[in-house]
């Protein structure tokens, strides 16, 4: 089965329960994070090895590696 690509829009909190969570999920992994602060985007990349920060929803839409996107606002 191949792995799916989840994209996380909103990247306090929440997003680290949503990253745990995926990472329990088989064929999942978190592969891209958007947030309207482009810092916490990059945080949240930082502390997930192999996730894209993006600075624009749309661009990170744009990216094939996303399957799914999770809302965490």
């Amino acid at each position: 089965m191949p792995q799916v690509g989840f994209g996380i829009v909103g990247c306090g909190m929440i997003a680290n329960f949503h990253a745990e969570a995926v990472k329990h999920m088989r064929n999942a992994k978190i592969v891209a994070c958007f947030d309207t602060f482009p810092a916490s985007a990059e945080r949240f990349a930082a502390a997930n090895p192999g996730v894209t920060p993006y600075a624009k929803y749309e661009d990170m839409l744009k990216d094939p590696a996303v399957q799914i996107v999770t809302i965490c606002t």
